[in-house]
């Protein structure tokens, strides 16, 4: 039973992820056809939603990484290569906020 929820926090994890990126771009297109109408809105409840799921079943599965890790030489390079995309995910996290605040108008 464990696994099968490691596993579905993971498929969440990552769903959430992209969940959050199409709704950045998708409020960005409404923004610039539409303005800031209604269903602008709805998209920001979401989107906000979609990255606080995000954040959350990250932390679990930074939680649950030692038993569900890999080993051996094969768990250093994949390590490395976690940190290296966490890397490159938080700085296009920290970016979509902004681009997010942005377009509500807070920046």
């Amino acid at each position: 039973m464990r696994d099968w929820l490691v596993i579905t926090n993971s498929f969440i994890h990552d769903t959430a992820t992209g969940l959050w990126v199409a709704g950045l771009y998708l409020m960005a297109r409404l923004e610039s056809v539409y303005g800031q109408g209604t269903l602008f809105y709805e998209f920001n409840r979401l989107v906000w939603l979609a990255l606080v799921v995000v954040m959350l079943t990250g932390a679990f599965r930074a939680i649950t990484f030692r038993q569900y890790g890999w080993t051996g030489d094969v768990a250093k390079e994949r390590k490395r290569l976690l940190l290296i995309k966490h890397g490159i995910l938080g700085a296009l996290i920290i970016t979509g906020i902004g681009f997010h605040l942005y377009l509500l108008n807070w920046l």
